[in-house]
Formats: structure tokens, sequence, C-alpha cells
């Protein structure tokens, strides 16, 4: 199995419902920016990606990937031993939460309108509706969230690719330009039809044209947002409780971790040892972010490692992958229980320790960064 795959089975999915997610953001905000060109040319581009996306099978996938995507990250969260990260993990972790609250108001007031209330949902159409208002401003920061957002998760999956270190610099003009164009091409099309529409000649047109929403529309529409808007926040309330009694039930009970060269610590049990090591501030190689694709942050068991469960098959095939001999754990994966002396086969700056051990393994040169 390629390393990109590696992991559970929530990993694998969460991935794969990434990319879907990545996709469409992508087209999305390249459509956008076609409001730079041309209305007409921005209007058929959306007319295009509408085939697929609100076909039915287009629409299951889409909704389907967001769902799996938002659930799994909640569920991420919630079972995590320690809220300690990586700041880009963080950062991740809260634009992930930021995007449900913002993204509702311009699903209801596009998609549902269209579906509901015929209205006709034209890039011009919603750009009308924002533009020179608060909700532009937000829905402008939720671009930006959206795409800082899928960047990070697409760079902390393919940077151990040879590839894409090679792409890098043509990925960062990239990842730039999609929502500089995308914002500019907001701009531009939001000026020109909010010009027409203060004509009274185009208004009238504009209006027909898009099945334009009533005021009693529009308070649908807006009931409908906050309805959600409240689910939402009932869901992640009860995320953090959930993840508060885990806390504090979790820090009744202790297991001591000593390190080969130091230094030893004890740790709340429930928490892998990943997050042992980063919850008292050791240093801890992990590419991946513990989530079980790299191998970065294995650990060579020197005491107590019959006292842990047995490997998962995702486990078990990461490790064996990198021809891992007999003892060697990967530290996202393994809740320690009992006292344990271990031996962390990398250091954060991705160099091997220099202590040669008979089960180490066989490794290539990867310059892993």
């Amino acid at each position: 199995m390629s390393d990109l795959w590696r992991g559970t089975v929530a990993t694998r999915v969460r991935v794969a419902s990434g990319l879907v997610l990545f996709v469409y953001a992508l087209t999305h905000f390249l459509n956008i920016g076609l409001g730079l060109i041309s209305p007409t040319l921005m209007d058929t581009a959306q007319d295009w990606r509408q085939v697929v996306t609100r076909s039915l099978l287009g629409s299951a996938l889409l909704y389907g990937a967001f769902a799996a995507h938002m659930i799994l990250a909640i569920a991420k969260l919630i079972t995590r031993g320690t809220l300690r990260m990586p700041l880009w993990e963080a950062t991740q972790n809260v634009f992930g939460i930021v995007i449900p609250i913002l993204l509702v108001a311009h699903l209801i007031h596009t998609r549902t309108a269209h579906e509901i209330f015929d209205v006709n949902d034209e890039m011009s159409y919603i750009m009308l509706l924002i533009y020179d208002s608060w909700d532009g401003w937000k829905q402008s920061a939720l671009l930006l969230v959206v795409w800082i957002h899928g960047c990070i998760g697409m760079h902390f999956w393919l940077r151990g690719q040879l590839w894409w270190r090679k792409l890098q610099p043509l990925l960062i003009a990239g990842a730039v330009l999609v929502p500089a164009s995308a914002l500019a091409g907001f701009l531009v099309e939001g000026r020109r039809v909010t010009a027409a529409f203060a004509d009274p000649d185009q208004q009238e047109d504009l209006i027909e044209l898009y099945n334009f929403p009533s005021s009693e529309t529009f308070r649908d529409l807006i009931d409908i947002t906050e309805q959600i808007r409240w689910a939402i926040g009932f869901i992640l309330v009860l995320g953090a409780v959930i993840y508060a009694i885990r806390y504090f039930r979790l820090r009744k009970r202790s297991v001591q971790i000593t390190y080969v060269g130091g230094p030893a610590t004890t740790a709340p049990k429930g928490l892998t040892l990943l997050e042992m090591s980063r919850l008292r501030g050791i240093p801890h190689a992990s590419l991946c972010g513990g989530r079980g694709r790299c191998t970065t942050c294995r650990v060579v068991i020197e005491s107590g490692a019959d006292l842990l469960d047995p490997p998962s098959a995702a486990e078990t095939a990461s490790l064996a992958a990198v021809n891992a001999g007999p003892g060697t754990r990967l530290a996202c994966q393994i809740k320690p229980t009992h006292p344990m002396k271990v031996f962390r086969v990398y250091m954060p700056d991705g160099k091997r320790k220099s202590r040669g051990h008979a089960s180490q393994g066989e490794e290539k040169e990867l310059a892993v960064l």
C-alpha cells in the first residue's frame, strides 16, 4: 500500500473526503476568478460545474464527503488525549470548526434557495446579494479559511513525496493566485452587477432573471440558516463537554514513561505515547501529525511491550513497509497503561538517533524534512 494511504479506515476516509472537498473548492474559486474576464464565461463555467455537483451522484458524493470529513474531524478532536499539537495542526483544526459556521449561510442562500424557492443562484446573483456588505466580508474570509485549511491538509499529506517538494515553488505561487483571482473576480463582478441593479431599467430585468427572493422568502432563508447554526453549535458544545469529561477522567490515573537518553515522566493513561510526549514537551518526530500514515514517530519498546494491545492492521502494515523489527511500535497508535521504557528512532529534525539498535530495521535515505 502506498504510504499516502496508510493508516486506519477513518484516516483514509478523511483523506479521500478531503480530496473531494479540495477539488470542489479549487474549481469553485477558479470559477469565481473568471469574473475578471467575463460574466458570461463565469456563468457558463458554473453551469458546467453544476452538471456534476447538482446531479444525484455528484450531490451525494459532495455532501457525503462534507459530512464524513466534519464528523471524523470532530471525533478526532474529542478522542484526543491532549490539545497540545503543532501550530499547523491547531490552525487546521480551528479553521475546520469555523468553516461550517460560515458556510451554512452561503449554502442556504444558494442551493437551498434554488431548490425550494426556484431562485436562479448564478454567481452574479450571490455577488449582488453580498457585495459591499458585512456578509461579503464574511464570505471572503470563508474563502480564505477554506483555502488555507485545504492547502495545509494537502501539504502535510504530500510533503514526504519527492515530486511535491520539487514542485513547491509552483504550488506556492498557485496557492496564492487562486484565492487572489477569486477575490478579484468577486470585486469586479460584484461592482458590475451592483451598478446594473442600481439602474431602474436593468433592475426589473435582473429581478426577473434571478427570480429575486421577496422579503418573506429572505426571512425564511435566514430562519433556516439560524436553525442549522444552532444545530452546529450544539454539536460543537456537546463535543467540548465529552472531551472535558474524558480529560478529567484520564487525569485521575497516570503511567510512567522512560525515554532512552532521558527524560522520565508520568502522563495520564488513555493518551497515545505521541500525545504523552507532546503533553510533557518531549521532542518526538511525527511527519504526518500522528495519523498513522508515516512511521517517523516509531519507537522501540525496551520494556513493557508485552503489556500493550496488539497492533492494528493499519499499524502492522505501516511497520511492515519499513521492515520494522520486533518491539517496534508507532507512538501515535499505542496507549500505554503500564510503565514503559522506549527508544525514539527519529528526532524531530528527521534524523536517526545515533545509537544503533538491532530491531530498528532497514531504512533508505529519503531526506524527510
